[in-house]
């Protein structure tokens, strides 16, 4: 785990920083294509080319690469809200969908979730995750909600579950459709709620 110190050499030093990404890529690919027990220091220095004592160094403990690997995965971009609910529900859920569809973010989800099941810090990273992905929808909410926005906030697993569950249970792209049906759907619930 980076420690505060250790980020702050991280932010300086640019080689440190592409010492990172470098590893965290190959994390992400050995993940892919061998799922996470394949994500060993020792794999990692093989591909990559850094020594298993930097490895080490930055990560103690596999889980702690895993989930680093999704914190610092692909940015989400700026949301820019419309006023509108169901436009601002829309291009939040297509942004989600984004996600979902485009990166490695199901595969490290769910290693996240096999992690938290057997009691490790990914438990608290995927609350975090959580908390950061509800924070999210509020902000982009309020213009059109108010102070209603945090009823958003509160049915955050109606909104974005139906996209998770397709993707990573259903094993399946989250389609356009399914991001109309969550809008009518959300937007009906937001209105009663």
């Amino acid at each position: 785990m980076v420690r505060s110190q250790e980020r702050k050499q991280i932010e300086e030093d640019p080689r440190i920083a592409r010492t990172r990404q470098k590893v965290l890529g190959a994390a992400l690919k050995l993940l892919r294509s061998e799922g996470q027990k394949a994500v060993t220091p020792v794999r990692l220095a093989k591909l990559t080319g850094v020594s298993r004592t930097t490895i080490y160094r930055h990560w103690p403990d596999p889980a702690v690469l895993l989930d680093d690997a999704v914190t610092q995965g692909p940015p989400d971009g700026d949301l820019e809200p419309s006023g509108d609910l169901e436009t601002d529900l829309r291009s939040y859920l297509k942004q989600l969908q984004g996600v979902l569809n485009e990166s490695d973010v199901p595969v490290v989800m769910a290693a996240m979730v096999d992690r938290a099941e057997h009691g490790t810090d990914s438990e608290k990273r995927l609350e975090r995750l959580t908390e950061a992905r509800k924070a999210r929808l509020e902000r982009h909410l309020t213009p059109a909600l108010g102070a209603g926005a945090s009823v958003a906030r509160s049915l955050f697993p109606f909104i974005a579950g139906p996209l998770f569950f397709e993707r990573m249970v259903g094993r399946r792209k989250v389609s356009d459709q399914l991001i109309e049906d969550t809008v009518t759907a959300a937007t009906e619930l937001i209105n009663r709620s």
